[in-house]
Formats: structure tokens, C-alpha cells, sequence
């Protein structure tokens, strides 16, 4: 896309070369003022002045699959839009029953993607993906495309979307182990020096260690061994923590890639600030919101590493999740997007 400053040169060496009479003739007279529309446009992207930092991030979250909301073929809850707007980036819907063509559309125009999680199955009996399942390997094989080209794109898988990054390295329902850990609030135990991480890295991890700040909701789930005894696995992926059910019962709370900036959380950081359903334990204490909130920080962060960018705001705009039908439901998932 050129810039301003060649759009500005280019109108005015148009002018200064083109003789007076011949400006007369409609057709350069069209030709200039198509241009300067074009400059002072909203649709002109100017350049980011901040080579290293993108100052406009926006996150693609994928929409799971939506259960009698017709018209409706997809969903997006709430509060995994208002967790990435918290820390200064749009959203974009990337709805899992698009075509393929246009989830490759939307992938190159955006800064990173947020797995959510949910209740759906990932595999079929006979170990095939589901629709929905085969749909968000189509989205990691293209951020890890993109990144072997050396384009920095972040992925964060959260709940079931983290299962799903760590499936897509072992395609076993085989792999997951069970757990005691619906509606479950905990600590986290470091198995790695936070400062190592990325998504700890700035974080002051102290209270987390001790006290339950974050938020487990699921009966799957992965042993620490799955990450020590399958290859695939650890050589994809190493555990930066570790929580304990109920029964005490260990299992993986997070992890990050070892060659491409993915980062996957068991917990939910999305659910202390935005969802305020009576009688869950989800933690809403201060230091529960500020652990949350610094993590969706640090990815964002992440994010504005990399400058892909739609061809015009107009597509920009079109696009953003502000679009959809916001339905306020009484579930657990409280206000959903639905598409």
C-alpha cells in the first residue's frame, strides 16, 4: 500500500505536469480528484510512525459453534471480546463455518488469535476432528505458516482451546486424562521461573502461588507425564505451571510453544472481570482481576509484534465484532455475540 507522502508527490507531479488546458479535460480532472479522495479518505491507512509497536492490534477470537440460536450458526461469549478490548485491541469474529478462503482472509488481516473455551467435543470416536475441531487446525497450521515466513503472529488458547493446540500435536483422544475441576478456583505452581516466560514474564506471580486466583472449569485435562513421555508433545510444548483438583489430582495449568509464540492457559483469565453468574467461585478479588488482567496485557503485547492490517478501514470496520447481535442470555456464558 503506498503512503501518504507517495500519494501526495504523486498528485503533485500530476499537476505540475500536466499542462493547464489539458487539466481542463474531464478525464484528468476525474484522475485528480479520485486521488485526493483517496488521500484524505478514512480508507487511506497511514503507515504505523512506531516501526516496532502496532498501535491499531486487533485479535481474531473463533466462534464455536452455537445450539438452537437459529438463525444463528455461531457464538462468541461476551466476555472473551471485552477481556482483549481491555487491554487496547478490536476484535474480529473469525466464525468456524466460514469457507476456507475467507478464514484465510481474515487470518492475514488481523494480529492474533484467542482460542475460547467452551463444552464442545474435539474428536469423533474414531479419532477424527470434529467440523469444528478440523476448522481451528486450519487457523494453527496458518499462524504457524505465517510465522516459519517470518511474520510474528501470537495464538492463546484458553480451556478448551489450549486442549485443542496440544491435540493438534498428538491427535489421540487417548491423551487426556480426567479431573475434579469444574467450577474451581486455585493457585498455580510455577514449574519454570516465571521471568522465563512470556505471558509471566512482568507479572508479580507471588499471590498466585498462594492464594486461588485463577479459574478452572473442565473434566479434561493433561498430566504432566503426557508432557514428559510423548515426543510430539514435549518437544512442541513445555508446562510453565501446574494446578491440583480437588481430589488432588495434578494437572498442566499452562504452557508456551518452544518455536512459535502460542501460549496456552487450562484456566479461565477471561471470567473474574466479566461474568457475574450467582452461585459459581469464579474469584473476583482485586488481585484476582489484576493477575487476569495482566496476563490479556502481556499478550496483546504480544500482538502488537505484528503488523498485518486489512486493505482499508472500510473492511476493517465492516468486520469488527461490534456488528453482530449481542443476545443476553441467563447461562453461564451470560452476553454472547451470535453470528
Amino acid at each position: 500500500m503506498i503512503t501518504k507522502i507517495v500519494a501526495f508527490i504523486v498528485l503533485n507531479l500530476v499537476v505540475t505536469l500536466v499542462t493547464a488546458s489539458y487539466l481542463e479535460s474531464g478525464g484528468v480532472k476525474k484522475f485528480i480528484n479520485t486521488l485526493i479522495e483517496y488521500v484524505t479518505s478514512e480508507d487511506f491507512d497511514q503507515e504505523n510512525p512506531d516501526q516496532k509497536t502496532n498501535l491499531r492490534p486487533i485479535i481474531g477470537i473463533v466462534a464455536k459453534p452455537a445450539i438452537n440460536k437459529s438463525p444463528y450458526t455461531t457464538f462468541i461469549m461476551a466476555a472473551y471480546s471485552k477481556y482483549a478490548q481491555s487491554s487496547g485491541a478490536r476484535v474480529v469474529p473469525i466464525p468456524y463455518d466460514l469457507s476456507d478462503e475467507e478464514i484465510q482472509f481474515r487470518m492475514e488481516g488481523i494480529n492474533g488469535l484467542i482460542l475460547p473455551g467452551g463444552a464442545d467435543w474435539l474428536m469423533e470416536k474414531n479419532n477424527t476432528f470434529t467440523k469444528y475441531t478440523s476448522k481451528v487446525k486450519l487457523m494453527i497450521d496458518h499462524a504457524k505458516r505465517m510465522n516459519d515466513e517470518g511474520i510474528y503472529f501470537p495464538v492463546l488458547g484458553i480451556c478448551l482451546g489450549f486442549e485443542q493446540l496440544i491435540l493438534f500435536e498428538e491427535p489421540v483422544y487417548e491423551i487426556f486424562g480426567e479431573f475434579d475441576s469444574r467450577d474451581f478456583p486455585t493457585s498455580l505452581k510455577f514449574e519454570v521461573d516465571a521471568k522465563s516466560t512470556k505471558m509471566f514474564q512482568n507479572i508479580d506471580v507471588s499471590q498466585v502461588k498462594d492464594k486461588n486466583l485463577t479459574y478452572h472449569h473442565h473434566f479434561r485435562g493433561f498430566n504432566v507425564s503426557l508432557f514428559t513421555d510423548t515426543p510430539s508433545i514435549k518437544e512442541a510444548y513445555r508446562i510453565t505451571s501446574t494446578s491440583s483438583d480437588r481430589i488432588g489430582q495434578k494437572f498442566v495449568s499452562s504452557v508456551e510453544h518452544y518455536n512459535y509464540p502460542f501460549y496456552g492457559l487450562q484456566f479461565h483469565p477471561e471470567k473474574p472481570s466479566y461474568i457475574w453468574i450467582k452461585d459459581k467461585n469464579i474469584p473476583h478479588s482485586p488481585e484476582a482481576i489484576k493477575f487476569s488482567q495482566d496476563l490479556i496485557i502481556n499478550f496483546v503485547k504480544e500482538c502488537r509484534k505484528n503488523f498485518n492490517a486489512f486493505e482499508s478501514r472500510k473492511i476493517e470496520n465492516k468486520l469488527m465484532i461490534e456488528n453482530a447481535f449481542l443476545n443476553l442470555t441467563l447461562t453461564t456464558s451470560q452476553d454472547i455475540y451470535l453470528f
